[in-house]
């Protein structure tokens, strides 16, 4: 029963890592909207097996405009562009359900 319990610790633990780099991913692509930005946390949030993204929200600032020497440097031609902030919890009642299944199996 120990070894169970170290094993789903361990495969928590990779989850959250890897659900911690999809969202640091997530949080640097650039939206022309805020739906889009919305819905693209959302996608992300269904994919993760054991957490949740929650305060989804989204971040407006301007884009950096290219550094091509050949482009003016005309600030009236920056756009808006969106960014993803939310944060990484564990989906307790996932984790629930599979205590309850390795319970019944036992």
């Amino acid at each position: 029963m120990m070894l169970t319990n170290v094993r789903s610790e361990k495969k928590l633990k990779k989850a959250e890592v890897e659900g911690q780099k999809k969202l640091r991913e997530l949080s640097n692509i650039e939206f022309a909207c805020d739906a889009d930005a919305s819905a693209a946390a959302s996608r992300l949030s269904k994919q993760l097996k054991y957490h949740n993204l929650t305060q989804i929200s989204s971040r407006q600032t301007t884009a950096k405009p290219a550094t091509n020497s050949t482009i003016s440097h005309d600030n009236s031609s920056s756009s808006l562009i969106f960014k993803v902030e939310a944060k990484l919890e564990l989906d307790a009642s996932v984790i629930a359900k599979e205590k309850k299944a390795k319970l019944l199996r036992i």
